[in-house]
């Protein structure tokens, strides 16, 4: 833990690394920082847990959900740049199950 994060590997944002692989990948205060709130995750959480597909796709189709797209479309870059393992690291942010 003495050694500083550049030393130990990348320290990139998703759109910096978009198009490239890395072994490992470590997203740092992803829902911490998010500009989507506690309740709009909470409310995709529990739609996809008990809908369809396109029934989520409705819900989740009108423009105030916009943002929620946009992150999730990060999401999804940052976590198709591992090769072998991809972990989460958040302590901002409170895990329910």
């Amino acid at each position: 833990l003495g050694r500083t994060a550049a030393q130990v590997g990348n320290i990139m944002t998703e759109v910096e690394c978009k198009g490239l692989e890395f072994d490992d990948v470590v997203i740092l205060d992803f829902l911490s920082s998010s500009s989507v709130t506690e309740d709009i995750w909470e409310e995709l959480v529990h739609a996809l847990s008990e809908a369809s597909d396109v029934k989520v796709r409705e819900r989740f189709g009108h423009p105030k959900h916009a943002v929620l797209c946009t992150e999730l479309k990060r999401l999804y870059v940052a976590a198709t740049r591992a090769k072998f393992r991809m972990v989460m690291c958040d302590p901002g942010s409170v895990a329910r199950a």
